[in-house]
């Protein structure tokens, strides 16, 4: 967040600087309809849609919603990474069984990873019932995440006058601000704008919500609503999109992955669209990131649809142990971290039989020990840990 030094107030609305600037400043919001690009990224839509209808036939209902779980914790790292905060995989899981770092900056990364997977598992579950590009889902979804979050991360620091700024959940900035180049609307026009937002992406079929939801994270940012957290609001609401409109049954597609591992070209373009309000090349980058996202996950899913396999086979080397070790990896799709004590409790046994089990796992390469927590020896699944490779 930058501060904007030249910007001139025109009028006050609710104690905000509004310059009055009109929404228009933001078309086009979508593909005009007789743009000669619309058959090819319309083609790239369809494609998407025959690859989520591939992704819920290749997953048992069962397994979908184990992935979902650990997909969700994958695309909390990925997006935290574009945040600049690394929090490793593992510390995430920890955060989620409550085994925090005695260190405040890396326990504050993990309370933040853990806000932003109950959120996700919020909007996955349906918990949200506005509409996707509605101003109720966008502050809703801000005002959730930030909400949790602890005290430090709750404030940013003007650059030019090193003032610090408290971020409000849910709260519509009051300031100017600029990114970048890119002066944000002031705050006193930011309600007009959201409401133009909402109008415009408000009802669409799911072809045209996967074309305009590339649009609809573009101006989102430009708009820039809140003081911090618009990035994060952004990518969280591309997954709302997907499965409001249908396009995907059960979330485990996320775009974090992508945009990290394409973080230069994703800024890049925001640039570009943000300048030369060149919306093609952006929306070729959305749909092409969707897709290559989608065949990804495909392929990951299909890996630890065989893992799954392989588990099995080996689970029965262990004869009389097998039922007890089917019950830890059916709850480690659930929690893919445990320690001795959970494994006692999901098959009634004492902890020696525990250790035993844990030390047969290993060594059929189902867990991998992990060190360093405060809660002693823990260890992690596998199947995890691929998603993440």
């Amino acid at each position: 967040m930058k501060a904007d030094r030249n910007a001139g107030p025109k009028a006050h609305v609710g104690g905000r600087i509004d310059r009055g600037e009109s929404p228009s400043a933001m078309e086009p919001l979508r593909l005009a309809d007789g743009s000669r690009h619309r058959g090819e990224l319309a083609d790239l839509a369809l494609e998407l849609g025959g690859k989520s209808a591939g992704l819920r036939r290749a997953l048992p209902a069962p397994i979908a919603q184990a992935l979902a779980r650990m997909v969700r914790a994958m695309n909390c790292y990925y997006s935290n990474l574009i945040e600049g905060h690394d929090t490793h995989p593992i510390d995430i899981e920890r955060a989620l069984q409550g085994d925090y770092s005695r260190d405040r900056g890396k326990r504050d990364l993990q309370l933040e990873a853990k806000a932003h997977i109950a959120v996700q598992e919020w909007i996955d579950e349906g918990g949200l019932a506005s509409p996707p590009a509605s101003v109720a889902a966008i502050r809703s979804i801000h005002e959730r995440f930030c909400g949790s979050l602890p005290d430090d991360l709750l404030w940013v620091t003007d650059p030019a006058t090193g003032e610090r700024l408290k971020v409000v959940p849910g709260e519509l900035r009051r300031r100017d601000v600029a990114v970048g180049n890119h002066r944000a609307v002031s705050p006193g026009a930011l309600e007009r704008f959201l409401e133009r937002f909402e109008a415009g992406y408000a009802e669409l079929g799911p072809s045209e919500s996967m074309i305009c939801l590339a649009a609809a994270h573009h101006r989102l940012l430009w708009i820039h609503p809140f003081l911090d957290g618009n990035g994060r609001v952004g990518r969280l609401l591309i997954t709302l999109y997907l499965v409001s409109r249908g396009l995907l049954k059960r979330p485990v597609l996320y775009l974090s992955d992508f945009f990290e591992r394409n973080r230069q070209l994703y800024y890049d373009n925001l640039t570009r669209v943000r300048e030369k309000n060149d919306l093609l090349q952006w929306f070729k980058f959305f749909l092409v990131g969707v897709s290559e996202t989608a065949r990804g996950s495909i392929a990951t899913f299909d890996d630890v649809l065989k893992l799954q396999k392989q588990t099995d086979q080996r689970l029965q080397e262990l004869k009389s142990r097998s039922a007890n070790a089917q019950k830890v990896v059916n709850a480690l799709y659930k929690r893919p971290m445990t320690d001795a004590a959970r494994v006692g409790k999901v098959t009634g046994v004492s902890a020696a039989s525990a250790y035993k089990l844990i030390a047969d796992l290993e060594r059929l390469g189902i867990l991998k020990e992990v060190t360093g927590s405060k809660r002693g020896r823990m260890y992690v699944f596998d199947a995890y840990l691929r998603l993440f490779k």
